[in-house]
């Protein structure tokens, strides 16, 4: 709960510091849609500490995900089913094998995400031919700006993450 009181203290803190820019509706939908990614992130590195192991890779088969994600939106034109599929099926492949080595060979979880973490970065290159990807679908786009109530949409993505690994 500490990380709660935290927050609340901060939130308190920037309200007196600058309430007229803290408590406007575009800074809050920024402080919401910009954490919810991260928020989901973490989700996945809380199962991994729960078992009692840590995932160093967690950062970079997220960066990886979201440069296939743009590569196969932004210059192969996939359709939005496509590219949600195969961006997942990206992260499940990843963390299988990560979870395969670590559980059935034994090798330690710290060994294994950081060397498929650093496998990552260069196939991303790869991925990627080390340029910025440019033209990501509409979508994509439409998914990280699309307001709900007057929240981002990535908010509620975030908290339906969180109710789920709450429930697990």
């Amino acid at each position: 709960y500490s990380l709660i009181v935290a927050f609340a203290i901060m939130l308190v803190v920037f309200a007196v510091i600058e309430p007229a820019k803290f408590y406007t509706h575009a800074n809050i939908d920024i402080i919401l849609g910009s954490q919810s990614v991260l928020m989901i992130a973490v989700l996945g590195q809380v199962v991994s500490l729960s078992s009692g192991e840590f995932d160093i890779s967690l950062a970079y088969v997220l960066g990886f995900a979201n440069q296939v994600s743009a590569v196969l939106s932004g210059e192969h034109h996939w359709a939005a089913g496509l590219v949600i599929v195969a961006t997942l099926g990206v992260g499940l492949f990843f963390g299988l094998v990560n979870a395969v080595l670590t559980v059935v060979f034994g090798i330690p979880s710290i060994v294994v995400t950081l060397g498929s973490g650093t496998l990552l970065a260069g196939i991303g290159q790869l991925v990627s031919a080390n340029n910025v990807v440019a033209g990501v679908g509409g979508f994509l786009v439409k998914a990280t700006t699309t307001q709900v109530f007057n929240l981002p949409l990535l908010f509620y993505y975030a908290l339906a993450a969180s109710l789920v690994v709450w429930v697990v």
